[in-house]
């Protein structure tokens, strides 16, 4: 009986270990930097970034015209691009730069700083955390947290009156803008929605199924970036105890992503709001 129980117990802990792994072998460690934040995960400043600056920075997409070595930025693809301009498709090619884009670093560490979003890659903060963060170029700024805290499981969500004008804050140069509308701009947003909502384990579940599923753990944080319009960002964090790892990604590249941040936000009371 006592080694039937045992096997039974050995079994559980297994698929339990299974369920629960999380692509834990690809998050990073915590930085554990007190110049950052506390052990809550309050910023000590509004000038910390809410993404490590060392592995912030995208692949930007360009056209390359062989002949005169000139790079293109097009939101075209490269045979439209060479029908638009005139140019021989045999004389383009598409190559990419590195490049460290710390306008947006400050831009998404903004918004959740005025959200009042916790640091999430500088301390463990005791509680598993998935955050959706999502930017449109319309519409509010939210951000949609499932937290496991031991045996409570609950959906924090979070979205904003956003005035567009908050937006150029870092979209242009300070001397565009007159310094009397810079004075206008708000300390804080207000919110229109601000509220926790009780999760199921079957949620949680879910939700790490669609973890495990996509991989998402393990992809790169930023993907190859094609110049666009319009759209929208959305952004993935994962803390837990064994680490961190965020996913960033643009309204035309972001497949992997958006089943995460569908999932997330069809559980959230802003499930009604319009995706790009």
């Amino acid at each position: 009986m006592k080694i039937i129980l045992s096997s039974l117990i050995a079994f559980l802990l297994i698929v339990s270990c299974k369920r629960d792994h999380i692509n834990n072998k690809c998050l990073t460690p915590f930085a554990e930097d007190k110049s950052i934040s506390d052990n809550f995960g309050n910023p000590v400043d509004s000038n910390v970034y809410y993404f490590q600056e060392a592995t912030f920075f995208d692949l930007i997409e360009y056209i390359l015209d062989k002949k005169t070595g000139y790079k293109y930025s097009s939101i075209h693809d490269i045979k439209s691009f060479s029908e638009s301009v005139k140019i021989p498709l045999d004389q383009l090619v598409v190559g990419y730069d590195t490049l460290r884009y710390k306008p947006e670093l400050e831009f998404f560490s903004y918004f959740l700083y005025k959200l009042k979003e916790p640091v999430l890659y500088n301390f463990y903060l005791g509680k598993e955390i998935y955050r959706l963060t999502y930017l449109g170029s319309f519409g509010p700024t939210l951000t949609i947290s499932l937290i496991k805290d031991h045996r409570k499981i609950f959906l924090k969500t979070k979205t904003t009156i956003d005035p567009l004008y908050a937006r150029f804050k870092l979209r242009y140069i300070p001397d565009e803008i007159d310094s009397s509308y810079i004075s206008k701009w708000p300390t804080q947003f207000n919110f229109k929605i601000n509220e926790t909502t009780r999760l199921t384990r079957k949620d949680y579940d879910n939700l790490v199924g669609l973890i495990n599923k996509t991989k998402i753990n393990c992809i790169s944080s930023h993907g190859k970036r094609v110049p666009m319009l319009d759209g929208a960002t959305w952004i993935f964090e994962s803390h837990s105890n064994k680490g961190y790892h965020y996913v960033i990604r643009h309204s035309n590249s972001n497949d992997t992503l958006r089943i995460l941040g569908d999932f997330l936000l069809d559980l959230s009371p802003a499930k009604s709001e319009k995706r790009y």
